[in-house]
């Protein structure tokens, strides 16, 4: 079940901002005042010239979670109709902002809940981090950490960097395990 909530600027007594939640309001309230100075929108800019957590009411309970985004979306829709209203939401009135990414796609359900986890605080799976060359940063092949691990102790680590372009760090962390602990084998294939 969701919650469609309005916060109210308690100096003008207008709503300012329409969000969706599966929280309480009060906890969610509570988010947003922690949140205030961590992000850069206008909502949590607003909220940092404020000395008390605003005042926010229940406008709609939805049971099925996929509804919430469409009636926060239909309550945004609504209040940027009323004159003397001026909402704070990101979002268009196509929906929640996290639930389109920068292009304007729709975001997946998986990609929605993922985002709504991380501003919870809560850590990503480590399963779903990529390891070694399938990271799209890494400059290594797995192959190439093997004949690391396999270069003779006389060849100093400088030497091996250049070889393979990375830092010295790098080399030292690969022989020493530190990183590239998914590949277990000191011998290549």
């Amino acid at each position: 079940m969701k919650t469609v909530y309005a916060i109210v600027d308690e100096d003008t007594g207008k709503i300012v901002y329409i969000g969706c939640t599966k929280m309480t309001i009060h906890q969610r309230m509570y988010f947003h005042w922690y949140q205030r100075y961590k992000r850069n929108v206008p909502m949590s800019i607003w909220m940092q010239s404020l000395n008390e957590i605003p005042y926010a009411y229940e406008l709609e309970r939805v049971i099925h979670d996929e509804d919430g985004y469409d009636a926060e979306s239909r309550w945004i829709r609504f209040f940027r109709g009323v004159p003397g209203i001026q909402l704070l939401n990101v979002s268009d009135s196509h929906g929640s902002a996290r639930n389109f990414g920068v292009s304007g796609n729709q975001r997946s359900k998986k990609t929605r809940d993922k985002i709504s986890q991380s501003l919870l605080g809560v850590p990503t799976s480590e399963a779903s981090h990529q390891h070694g060359e399938k990271n799209g940063n890494a400059k290594l092949t797995d192959h190439d950490v093997l004949m690391i691990r396999q270069e003779p102790v006389n060849v100093t680590l400088r030497e091996i960097a250049e070889k393979y372009g990375v830092s010295l760090m790098t080399v030292h962390n690969i022989r020493t395990r530190k990183s590239w602990k998914h590949i277990l084998k000191n011998i290549a294939p």
